[in-house]
């Protein structure tokens, strides 16, 4: 049996540790995620506004609010995706979920005309399913953070509590954009974590 030779990067080792430790601290999500639901005329359909800034580039949040096809595995609620068909900027995305409460699930299944347009804008529409949804997305680089803004109509074809509407869809919502955001962080981290081993010749 081998083991690994300390004396050979002791000093490596401590420093490594020392930022892993660090790194992992600053890595406790502390984003202010704001979420705001309506509901509308006649009690059939929510508005939902949500905003929140996170601590990365553009780019990488972008990577991990369009990654339909991961979604699954980091967003609470939805249980599948499937590209349909992709031409330009747009894709047609079939999604599965569920709306939850307690041990309750209503089942949500949805074809999504997502269109990218410029300037980081990203235009939703459902074009068949048993909820409308139609929605923007806006993503904007400011003062050294990432501020992500969504405003959509969501109008489910089945029953929902009347009294509960609002809070089900607001707090799957919120759900779903915590995933996403726990995401970015788990991203972030394991970045961190490959580049300090290879900083310190630990990956070798």
């Amino acid at each position: 049996m081998s083991f690994l030779n300390l004396s050979k990067y002791p000093i490596k080792l401590f420093v490594s540790a020392v930022l892993a430790v660090f790194c992992m601290a600053s890595w406790t999500s502390a984003v202010a995620l704001e979420v705001d639901t309506n509901w509308l005329a006649k009690g059939m359909a929510a508005e939902v506004k949500v905003n929140f800034a996170v601590p990365y580039s553009a780019c990488e949040t972008l990577d991990v609010l369009t990654d339909y096809e991961h979604m699954p595995r980091f967003v609470p609620g939805i249980h599948s995706t499937r590209l349909i068909h992709e031409q330009g900027n747009h894709r047609l995305i079939e999604i599965k979920g569920a709306v939850e409460f307690f041990f309750i699930e209503f089942p949500i299944n949805v074809v999504m005309d997502v269109t990218f347009l410029p300037n980081d804008v990203i235009n939703m529409q459902s074009v068949s399913g048993n909820m409308k949804v139609q929605g923007v997305m806006k993503v904007n680089r400011s003062g050294g953070q990432t501020e992500v803004s969504y405003v959509a109509r969501l109008e489910p074809s089945f029953w929902l509590p009347p009294i509960l509407g609002p809070a089900l869809i607001g707090g799957q919502i919120r759900k779903q954009f915590a995933g996403q955001i726990a995401e970015m962080d788990r991203r972030d981290r394991v970045m961190h974590v490959e580049h300090l081993r290879s900083a310190t010749g630990l990956c070798k």
